[in-house]
């Protein structure tokens, strides 16, 4: 069979999949990411260049099967700028929708206490300006016992801070 497989290569390449008979890889070097801009308390889907380690993991989906091979679309000079890893995205996007779940399942701890213990931690100040902003929504009370008002957040998580937004859309509408 003289069929030749190509992939395109995108965050998908970065899983554990293995596509049959995939002999070429062709590597832009690029992602969407999800960034929070705390400036500007808001989110964004950047195109940003990958991580080494995730231009490795991509190689890896050729030749997996039969011989195969990857091309970048990255400098040599832009690579030996590029970071070791990635970011975790943890430490990257809004923290207000994980506060709320996190609330959630572990009721009897703070915020602060479960993200802390987190593989990658956020830092502790974005954890306290998410609960400060959840509180100012009326979305958590501020005693260290508290409880969100509701727990549709843990049933039907919403991206960023829509689910604190429905929280407090459903409280007012007692």
């Amino acid at each position: 069979d003289d069929t030749v497989k190509v992939v395109l290569s995108t965050n998908i390449a970065e899983t554990s999949i293995t596509i049959d008979d995939v002999t070429v890889v062709i590597d832009s070097g690029r992602c969407r990411e999800m960034t929070f801009h705390p400036s500007a308390r808001l989110s964004s889907l950047d195109c940003v260049h990958v991580s080494k380690a995730s231009l490795t993991q991509r190689r890896g989906r050729a030749g997996r099967v039969r011989p195969g091979e990857c091309y970048r679309l990255v400098s040599r000079e832009l690579y030996t700028r590029l970071p070791e890893d990635s970011i975790p995205e943890i430490q990257r996007c809004s923290l207000e929708s994980l506060a709320l779940l996190a609330k959630a399942i572990f009721d009897r701890s703070s915020v602060q206490e479960v993200l802390s213990q987190a593989i990658d931690p956020p830092d502790n100040e974005r954890v306290k300006d998410a609960v400060a902003e959840l509180c100012a929504m009326g979305a958590l009370k501020q005693s260290s016992q508290s409880k969100p008002l509701s727990s549709m957040e843990s049933q039907n998580p919403l991206p960023e801070s829509q689910e604190a937004e429905e929280v407090l859309a459903k409280s007012l509408n007692k």
